[in-house]
């Protein structure tokens, strides 16, 4: 039954495989390769607390066959058991340091543990071990472009699309960096260059309509139209080239066709999701009825870097906003970075949050601070201030306020039909499932508006300072010189010129903060209102965005 359970991992029927390996567990119940075997299949089911413990017991019984070792990192790493994955391939390379695998495993969880300097000397062992394999390479790029080194990470993918059989995975990451740090053109150049010899890569066609923008309607909209027709009529995923298809279509002033192309996406990519609003509510309300009073912070201050934390929903002005701050000499513009959930969720406190906060001792909060403040401190280069605009961190204002006393809060608000029709838009990953239906990405900004309005009556005055996106692109020095004040900064002229600042920016507005303020983007849901029914009439009425806040 050993092989047959093989034999069916081998050809993909994991549920005939694990029920076979479990058999013959039966009769040899001290097989260590039977036990790895059955935790392959476990974890290609999903089951991956249960193919954790099939590796362990592998591992147990056959400790020196370093490939249970292997699989159990893996597994571990899945499950966001960062520092026992760690472990597992740290106890690979002690014992046999030549394993390229445990070093490439080692490095891919470091950098997922927000530690990408260890993850880098990690991934640099990897490749001096099997410089030829593209994987390292890939990994090595990600890496270096997290640690802001986008020269190096370039190199990188260049050297992974020239190792690998198929390059359009490294073509794509190559073109993502130079389009982060606006180099536009050169990313549209390595685009069409590698389209040029394969012109079926969908995934670099679509790419190119996030490149650039399109003034006509030349031959590249037609063959992305024309893909995404063709993807759809072969019963392949669809989605990502009709929403590359909107997005042209809007660059091109067609506002009817381009809502056609956005609704026939989000019809495709909400079906891939079993998703409901009320678990979301439920969260919420927990968090707003737990944290109803004031917090009392620890009696010691952590030390630098001070964090500002921009809050707001996506597609509300954040990165805008951020890019400001990061213009600044004395800011490190940090992105959406994500210690912040990792330590209130699984850190020093003695509960998840946000029951973690109301049962901590100072010190669990203290702590907790530090614990952020460790995670983000190598990331900010000596600078004093550091930017964290996860989408997530309106949630967590309370549990921010009681470990961290003296962060700043900046909330980015914008009309909320434009946010909503904006994030309706866009092709989000799998975190947000209710960007695909416009009913649900109403209801959950109410949540967001709900939650915010809560930490202001908690918090009270002068906390949270709200920054109108609307004002904020009218009169971006005003609005920049408000901002520097709240958080404790002078005023510098660079804040001015943000769309000049070189950083590397990863969110859906890369193109739009490297020109300068505009107010066009203000009421654009007025060019598709009728096609909202189901959006407006969960937002209602909202409020005249020039003298109401949310």
């Amino acid at each position: 039954m050993y092989g047959l359970a093989q034999a069916y991992l081998a050809v993909g029927h994991h549920e005939e495989g694990i029920r076979d390996a479990r058999r013959a567990l039966k009769l040899a119940p001290d097989s260590a390769p039977l036990h790895s075997t059955l935790g392959l299949l476990l974890a290609a089911t999903g089951q991956l607390g249960r193919a954790r413990d099939a590796f362990r017991t592998a591992q147990r019984l056959e400790p020196a066959a370093l490939a249970h070792s292997l699989n159990l990192g893996a597994a571990l790493h899945r499950l966001a058991e960062y520092r026992a994955a760690a472990d597992a391939y740290r106890g690979v390379v002690q014992r046999a340091s030549d394993t390229a695998a445990a070093w490439l495993g080692l490095g891919r969880v470091l950098l997922d543990d927000e530690q990408p300097r260890e993850a880098l000397a990690s991934l640099e062992h990897a490749r001096a071990l099997v410089p030829t394999d593209p994987a390292v390479h890939m990994d090595l790029g990600a890496t270096l472009r997290r640690l802001d080194l986008v020269e190096e990470a370039i190199r990188a993918f260049r050297s992974a699309a020239s190792l690998a059989p198929d390059p359009t995975p490294a073509i794509h990451a190559l073109a993502a960096t130079l389009r982060s740090v606006g180099r536009v053109q050169e990313a549209a150049e390595t685009l069409r260059a590698a389209l040029a010899s394969t012109p079926d890569a969908s995934r670099l066609r679509v790419s190119l309509a996030y490149t650039i923008r399109y003034t006509t309607r030349d031959a590249e909209v037609q063959q992305l139209e024309s893909l995404a027709e063709s993807l759809e009529h072969a019963g392949t995923s669809s989605h990502a080239a009709w929403f590359a298809v909107a997005k042209v279509r809007r660059d091109l002033g067609e506002h009817e066709s381009a809502f056609d192309a956005t609704e026939h996406a989000n019809r495709a990519r909400r079906a891939e999701f079993d998703f409901a609003v009320a678990p979301h509510a439920e969260r919420f309300a927990e968090v707003r009825s737990t944290l109803d009073t004031p917090p009392v912070p620890p009696s010691s201050e952590p030390s630098a870097p001070t964090p500002i934390f921009v809050l707001g929903m996506p597609r509300s002005g954040t990165t805008l906003l951020e890019q400001i701050l990061a213009s600044h000499p004395d800011v490190y513009g940090g992105g959406e970075l994500t210690p912040l959930v990792r330590v209130l969720e699984r850190g020093p406190l003695p509960r998840p949050y946000p029951d973690g906060i109301t049962r901590a001792k100072p010190a669990d909060l203290a702590a907790t601070g530090r614990a952020y403040l460790d995670a983000v401190r190598a990331r900010a280069g000596g600078k004093p201030f550091v930017t964290d605009k996860c989408l997530t961190n309106f949630l967590y204002v309370g549990g921010i306020r009681a470990a961290i006393p003296g962060a700043r809060f900046v909330h980015c608000v914008r009309d909320a039909r434009d946010t909503c029709l904006s994030i309706y838009e866009q092709d989000f990953d799998s975190e947000m499932p209710y960007a695909f239906s416009q009913r649900e990405v109403a209801e959950v900004h109410r949540l967001y508006q709900q939650m915010m309005e809560h930490w202001r009556r908690v918090l009270g005055p002068g906390v949270i300072l709200d920054v109108r996106y609307e004002d904020l692109v009218s009169d971006v020095e005003t609005g920049s010189r408000r901002i520097l004040d709240h958080v404790g900064l002078g005023w510098h002229p660079d804040c001015l010129g943000f769309h000049e600042n070189p950083r590397p920016v990863q969110t859906a507005s890369v193109l739009q903060v490297r020109r300068p303020a505009y107010t066009s983007s203000i009421g654009r849901w007025r060019r598709v209102a009728h096609r909202l029914g189901p959006m407006l009439e969960v937002l209602g009425t909202p409020q005249d965005p020039s003298t109401a806040i949310a």
